[in-house]
């Protein structure tokens, strides 16, 4: 089985996606090094961020899952193109919990605030959505067992997340939302 797992910036998904892979005995391609490796990126000048060509990874992406049968592999930008996976595992995350995680990784203010509008709009899943016909999102604000994991994926059993109180709660707070007059 190919298991995709996307989802924004901190929800979990190399954290997940190398533990279930291994207790799956299944193969773990990691995205981020193959980007880095095959240097699928560029930087604008002035800039620190990496913005991926997309069909670059897309294309690269395709051709190693041809070599697989059983594999698990992350991603936020997953969500952006089809694969050729099994099922699509969208990672959720309730936004405090996400700011904090953000904040261990140091992500400066103006990436934090996107990631978390991206999260509380469900930006992944619906992106996902849109390629995927087999997605299973997944609540991982709390600790997650790869057993729970496994389970939900088997049985495409998927939470609920829904963060749009979350989003109201802030509207303007974090001047990323401006509020309507």
């Amino acid at each position: 089985m190919r298991i995709g797992i996307t989802g924004t910036p901190g929800t979990g998904k190399t954290t997940a996606a190398k533990a279930l892979a291994h207790v799956l005995g299944y193969a773990y391609l990691d995205v981020k090094e193959l980007v880095d490796e095959k240097k699928w990126y560029y930087v604008r000048r002035g800039d620190r961020e990496k913005t991926v060509y997309l069909t670059k990874l897309r294309k690269g992406l395709a051709y190693r899952l041809k070599r697989y049968d059983d594999l698990v592999l992350d991603s936020h930008l997953l969500c952006e193109f089809f694969l050729p996976v099994d099922v699509m595992v969208v990672l959720r995350c309730e936004p405090e919990e996400l700011r904090k995680r953000l904040a261990k990784r140091k992500y400066a203010k103006p990436k934090t605030e996107d990631n978390l509008l991206a999260e509380a709009l469900d930006y992944c899943l619906v992106r996902a959505e849109s390629f995927y016909p087999k997605i299973v999102q997944v609540d991982a604000t709390h600790r997650l067992t790869v057993g729970a994991l496994w389970d939900k994926i088997r049985e495409g059993r998927a939470d609920a997340a829904d963060w749009s109180e979350w989003l109201v709660r802030h509207a303007g707070r974090d001047k990323f939302i401006k509020p309507m007059r």
